[in-house]
């Protein structure tokens, strides 16, 4: 990167992550995050967490006179989701795996009643249901292997979107 790109463009992965950790914080203390009003919550904080590192771009931009090449919006994108990203899902596992234990059982259970009912509504014969719900009790909010995969797959994700934001907002700085 440039020079002039300072560090604190890589708090905005901080502010976004923070804005994470205080809706998980909802979700403990206040809001049932399978309710409507905690799953519209959850598409606000994805949307405004993919905006908030988006501007780290723009900002970016913005010190370099309306210049980036393509590893500038790239790096800057990436760098700030993977803060974003490891500050939720470590608050997370905290939560889950040495705060309240107990928590983790409530919402583990409840995503195993909601999927029974989801799949006895599909009207699959009552094997298949026994099936899926023995690879959901291996895969549950109890297994950290669960929260490793989800972060892999949360980067690999915002690595696509990345290229999209790096190839959107490339403006290569002439030289004559």
């Amino acid at each position: 990167m440039q020079s002039n790109s300072s560090k604190d463009l890589y708090n905005y992965g901080v502010v976004a992550g923070g804005l994470a950790i205080f809706l998980q914080l909802g979700y403990y203390l206040f809001i049932d995050q399978f309710s409507s009003l905690g799953k519209v919550s959850g598409v606000v904080l994805l949307l405004s967490n993919f905006i908030i590192c988006f501007w780290s771009v723009v900002e970016f931009k913005k010190r370099n006179n309306g210049f980036a090449t393509f590893k500038e919006v790239f790096s800057i994108f990436m760098i700030n989701r993977i803060i974003n990203i490891t500050l939720s899902l470590g608050f997370v596992v905290l939560l889950y795996f040495v705060i309240d234990t107990d928590f983790r059982d409530l919402v583990v259970e409840k995503q195993y009643e909601m999927q029974y009912e989801q799949l006895l509504n599909r009207n699959i014969s009552e094997e298949q249901i026994e099936n899926q719900l023995a690879v959901l009790s291996e895969w549950n909010g109890k297994n950290i292997k669960v929260y490793l995969f989800t972060w892999l797959g949360y980067i690999i994700v915002n690595a696509i979107i990345g290229l999209l934001v790096g190839a959107a907002m490339k403006k290569n700085n002439p030289v004559f």
